[in-house]
């Protein structure tokens, strides 16, 4: 049986794995790109820069232990959770200027659901993303 987009569903429910600091924006993509096929999932066009901002924003705070896991939820919606042990909580920034504060405002635009799972010490930061297009790029697409 096949999933929506042509792929087969894998026995696959997680992957994850540590971040470097100095990891790289291309090694980012491709291992979330990587672990969305792993999952046999389809293709989610915002999924690895929209994991990007995430991992910017934990390793900003010069945090050493930055997890990211990507997960299939039913039916075919993927979940990415950034966790880190840092203290300080994201903040939606609807002032963004020159010092910052786009990445959250990407996620919060382009994710379908998002939010904060905070424990001691730390937190996960996550979000969802259905399959098909984006509510920006539906909104984008129905103008």
């Amino acid at each position: 049986m096949s999933g929506e987009g042509g792929t087969e569903p894998s026995g696959f429910l997680r992957v994850e794995a540590l971040v470097e600091p100095t990891v790289q924006l291309g090694d980012l993509r491709r291992f979330v790109t990587d672990a969305v096929a792993l999952l046999g999932m389809g293709a989610f066009e915002d999924v690895a820069v929209l994991t990007h901002e995430l991992v910017k924003n934990a390793l900003a705070l010069e945090e050493r232990n930055v997890h990211v896991a990507v997960q299939r939820r039913p039916p075919d919606t993927v979940r990415v959770e950034v966790r880190d042990s840092g203290y300080g909580l994201p903040v939606l920034d609807h002032d963004a200027g020159l010092d910052g504060g786009f990445g959250l405002r990407l996620v919060d635009r382009l994710a379908d659901r998002w939010g904060v799972d905070q424990f001691l010490p730390g937190k996960i930061v996550w979000f969802e993303l259905d399959p098909g297009p984006t509510r920006e790029h539906a909104e984008l697409d129905s103008l």
